[in-house]
């Protein structure tokens, strides 16, 4: 870093309840002296819908790192996998996931679909270009998602260079979620059979419907995807039916 520039730091935190006018406090060090800052009445509450840019921003630079650690020490079973998971999870073009950004699908069962294995299959030949126009397209993209950057999602960009996924009739990332169109029905990419989690059918426009959205205000620009949706909500899941 060089002086007057900026340093970005993300991270998550965990807590079983919300932390209220809570005081952090930041030390470190500057050449040989030491320093620290003071930040008081700050909220850490457990679930909030008023940043939900920070996820994808967070999975952005994280999926950076990575794959620079694929380049740079090969690939592993792990650091693909994470690789995969993030891309698919949070809309992010990487080597592992590049077809989502033409077509959207994922079959039923994405984390362990067949299709899913192939196509990542494919993805070391093109981590391993060290020369010529993709190795320059890896760098770009790769320096673009460790430096936080998330403009590329608009347009005039080539498809090729895209970092995040654009929302389609297949394919729409809403809030800190991203669903699939399966059968006209969108798909929380988090939800999963296997899960076995308390699920709840509600009809569409029904007394329930709006019950549901008055009390559970967060899930309302979810359920605004369509007439038929799954989403993955505090530990249950909602499918929302004609």
């Amino acid at each position: 870093m060089f002086k007057g520039n900026q340093l970005t730091m993300i991270g998550r935190y965990k807590n079983d309840s919300d932390l209220r006018n809570i005081t952090l406090l930041l030390k470190g060090r500057s050449g040989r002296e030491s320093r620290s800052f003071k930040y008081d009445n700050l909220d850490f509450p457990v679930r909030s819908e008023d940043n939900n840019f920070l996820p994808r921003l967070w999975a952005s630079r994280r999926v950076g790192w990575l794959i620079e650690q694929i380049r740079l020490n090969g690939e592993t079973k792990e650091l693909r996998d994470e690789v995969t998971d993030l891309g698919t999870r949070y809309g992010i073009v990487t080597p592992y996931t590049s077809y989502l950004a033409t077509d959207g699908t994922l079959t039923s069962a994405p984390r362990e679909s067949v299709q899913f294995r192939e196509l990542a299959k494919s993805a070391p030949a093109k981590m391993k270009d060290d020369k010529g126009s993709g190795a320059v397209r890896q760098s770009i993209q790769q320096n673009a998602m460790q430096a936080n950057s998330m403009v590329v999602d608009g347009v005039g960009v080539d498809e090729e260079d895209r970092i995040l996924i654009s929302n389609s009739k297949r394919n729409q990332f809403v809030g800190a979620k991203n669903f699939f169109n399966q059968s006209n029905v969108w798909v929380d990419y988090e939800f999963s059979e296997a899960s076995r989690l308390p699920e709840f059918k509600v009809k569409f426009a029904s007394d329930e419907y709006f019950a549901l959205i008055s009390r559970e205000k967060g899930l309302a620009q979810y359920l605004s995807l369509g007439e038929e949706v799954v989403v993955v909500w505090k530990n249950k899941v909602y499918r929302i039916v004609k």
